[in-house]
């Protein structure tokens, strides 16, 4: 008999076994829904933060997981800072009505011009910037309902829109860098994520408050939400809020708290930064991009991945659009075919809740509420696999 028809009928005939999941699986916490920290992005990134210290033997309890929350808003600290900069200038146009008028009159100004065919492309796109500014300063509503106002029914080019949330989405390797560089390590003892206390949503609350005051120059009482941190923390958290309110916009709030507590810094961030390794595979077929992830897995390592989420929502096919992240932290062989276990960040129950409504699953559930799917199906919708190596020197 020959070696390969051997491995077929063993192959028959074996259950399935997870491959470095279990090990994996026992570095990390349980199954969280990214609620605690608006962006699925820096839960990908703390698992694979978690991981690489245990095997480096850099955090030897393992209780002690990075804190997705403390990764979601350290990767972003540039864009927050401009989200509390323009929260100042809000607030400050509202309070001044002359100043109001004449930004309106600009913005209307700006719209006329906007809808001339024979504008340059260096004044257009200068323009464009300015008209999407204003918007942002002086309407309470999205971009999209500003120029919609302005009768600017299409969207122009190079736009964003200004509800968009202030920490949605973002690469993995990007919050692994920017998380480490900006703050370091934080771990879940250090800034508590562990409950959905809604940061985000209320950061952008407080800030939305802070930018356009009631009538009488006053600001709501969302001043002092409370967060599930340790007492002093707690106390040091509520202060900055108020500050913040107060038009004190140097930093973030957060970052009150995490400048105290997180203090591995410097040559561990470097570590992590220079093994943070990344994999284009948007253009590789689905088959090869397996093999790239099934290989770091026999090492142990969780790979994360950029995907279309979209996989796990309905059962119909789905491109390679990616719009979330999620960890691969195992594989299986089922009926010769090969499988990746996807620890999600929709929380315990979302796998099963998941399966049940769709009319043709085409996945699998584990007892950790892990999504076990086809490798060939998952590759053919992910863009790009992320991990770190202990190999890097």
């Amino acid at each position: 008999m020959s070696l390969g028809a051997l491995l077929i009928i063993t192959s028959l005939f074996s259950k399935p076994a997870i491959a470095a999941s279990a090990s994996i699986d026992a570095l990390l916490p349980n199954t969280r829904d990214q609620g605690s920290s608006g962006d699925c992005y820096a839960q990908t990134a703390s698992d694979l933060e978690t991981v690489y210290l245990e095997h480096a033997h850099k955090i030897k309890d393992k209780t002690e997981f990075v804190s997705p929350l403390a990764t979601a808003v350290c990767s972003k600290k540039d864009s927050l800072k401009a989200d509390l900069s323009d929260a100042k200038v809000e607030h400050e146009l509202t309070l001044s009505k002359d100043k109001m008028d004449v930004y309106l009159q600009r913005l209307n100004q700006l719209a006329s011009e906007l809808k001339q065919s024979s504008l340059s492309e260096s004044s257009l796109k200068s323009k464009q910037n300015e008209f999407s500014q204003l918007c942002k300063w002086t309407s309470p509503g999205s971009l999209h309902d500003c120029r919609v106002s302005h009768g600017l029914s299409d969207a122009l080019p190079g736009e964003s829109d200004a509800s968009e949330s202030i920490i949605a989405g973002g690469d993995i390797s990007n919050a692994i860098q920017n998380s480490v560089q900006n703050c370091g390590v934080c771990l879940e003892k250090d800034f508590n994520s562990a409950q959905d206390i809604e940061f985000l949503t209320r950061t952008e609350q407080a800030l939305d408050n802070y930018a356009h005051p009631d009538e009488d120059g006053t600001s709501s009482s969302c001043a002092s939400p409370q967060f599930p941190l340790d007492k002093k923390g707690e106390k040091t958290l509520n202060t900055a809020f108020k500050n913040l309110l107060k038009g004190k916009l140097s930093d973030h709030p957060a970052f009150a708290v995490m400048k105290k507590k997180c203090k591995r810094k410097n040559s561990l961030s470097q570590e992590i930064s220079r093994n943070t390794l990344n994999k284009d595979l948007s253009q590789m077929n689905a088959s090869d991009a397996s093999g790239q992830i099934s290989t770091l897995l026999k090492k142990g390592l969780p790979v994360g991945i950029a995907y279309n989420g979209q996989i796990f929502q309905n059962s119909n096919p789905v491109d390679r659009t990616a719009n979330h992240a999620s960890t691969v932290i195992g594989q299986e062989t089922r009926n010769n075919e090969l499988y990746f276990v996807v620890r999600n960040s929709w929380g315990e129950s979302a796998c099963t809740q998941k399966k049940a409504a769709l009319k043709v699953p085409q996945f699998d559930c584990d007892n950790q509420g892990n999504f076990i799917v086809k490798a060939s199906d998952l590759m053919a919708v992910t863009t790009q696999a992320t991990w770190i190596s202990e190999d890097q020197k």
